[in-house]
């Protein structure tokens, strides 16, 4: 896990790690994406660092067996939907 601070990505030490999983409230939330491809669509605007070496054939056949892998999760009455889950908690300055 990594928290941004002053426009540098720092990790947090393990009290803090700690803090946050004891007081966090974690919530899935679920978003529509959209298109009969959505998931693929999404990945293709997202996802580029891991294909940043890879001929684009075989990019496309790595997209299309993850949304096959993901389609019985992911799919649902007809849509497509990315699982994020948001983390929430209250910081108090001491």
């Amino acid at each position: 896990m990594s928290i941004i601070l002053r426009k540098r990505f720092l990790r947090p030490s393990q009290c803090h790690l700690t803090l946050l999983e004891n007081n966090a409230i974690l919530f899935d939330r679920l978003t529509e994406l959209k298109g009969e491809n959505g998931l693929y669509d999404w990945i293709k605007m997202f996802v580029r660092t891991p294909f940043k070496n890879i001929d684009k054939v075989t990019e496309n056949e790595i997209i299309s067996a993850v949304v096959s892998l993901l389609k019985s999760i992911l799919f649902q009455n007809g849509k497509w939907y990315a699982d994020y889950v948001r983390l929430r908690y209250k910081a108090i300055k001491c």
